[in-house]
């Protein structure tokens, strides 16, 4: 039986950055600045067992704009990233990663322990894509701003199982279900009101799912609910748990 992969992945990567912000500014050595712009989001495995989370770090130097997005996709020169792959229960193994962006194409490419993703950014503040590993392939999928998203790892059972995971960003999620069947994933898209959830199917107003999410004693995030597929006539209810934070 294969180990579920989870853990949520705050990249410090050692790119002489601050890890407590999203877009970072600091000197080269050579009189210009660089950016660091990250982000946070989750796997899915083609399985609906392997799931987890993702953390990825873009460093750029002397970036022709400042700020979140467009500072990232407009700059000049070389851009490398690193990203940490955290595999968890019944202990985290960090799988680290690293590889290139290229501006033209906005596309980011980061392989290790292999393990090999690939993915573009949409200039806005989803930069999503496929994996390969040694067991499956999957997709992935993260948001900008690492420091402000919470990753939530889970699974689903009733009429069918497989992997529920998603990420939460203020009032907003993104995420997906991937049945243990194998077949596509199923987008999710979402509000969040208070600690209540619902999801839709992504880029529709078709609710697929409702939640609470709750506060632990350690004060991670957890979260619990139901699900509906109206197309296939198959309902039940899932579980998620907040991916622990690895930290390098």
């Amino acid at each position: 039986m294969r180990t579920p992969l989870v853990g949520l992945l705050a990249v410090s990567l050692a790119l002489g950055a601050s890890a407590c912000s999203d877009s970072s500014s600091g000197s080269t050595g050579g009189g210009g600045t660089s950016q660091v712009t990250r982000w946070a989001g989750l796997v899915q495995g083609n399985d609906g067992v392997e799931t987890g989370s993702l953390g990825i770090a873009v460093l750029s130097a002397n970036p022709s704009v400042v700020g979140a997005s467009s500072g990232l996709a407009l700059a000049p020169g070389d851009i490398t990233a690193a990203a940490v792959y955290s595999q968890g229960t019944p202990a985290q193994n960090t799988v680290n990663l690293s590889g290139t962006y290229t501006p033209g194409t906005k596309t980011l490419s980061v392989s290790g322990g292999g393990y090999t993703f690939t993915g573009t950014f949409d200039g806005q503040s989803r930069l999503n894509g496929t994996f390969t590993g040694p067991t499956t392939g999957g997709t992935f999928e993260t948001l900008e701003g690492a420091e402000l998203a919470e990753v939530l790892c889970g699974t689903y059972t009733g009429d069918d199982s497989g992997s529920w995971s998603f990420i939460i960003r203020g009032t907003a999620l993104v995420g997906q279900a991937q049945s243990s069947s194998e077949g596509s994933p199923l987008e999710l898209e979402g509000v969040v009101n208070r600690n209540n959830l619902t999801f839709y199917l992504g880029g529709t107003q078709q609710q697929v799912g409702t939640g609470t999410l709750a506060t632990q004693p350690d004060l991670t995030i957890s979260a619990d609910g139901t699900w509906s597929n109206p197309a296939t006539q198959t309902s039940g209810t899932w579980v998620a748990n907040q991916c622990p934070t690895q930290s390098g």
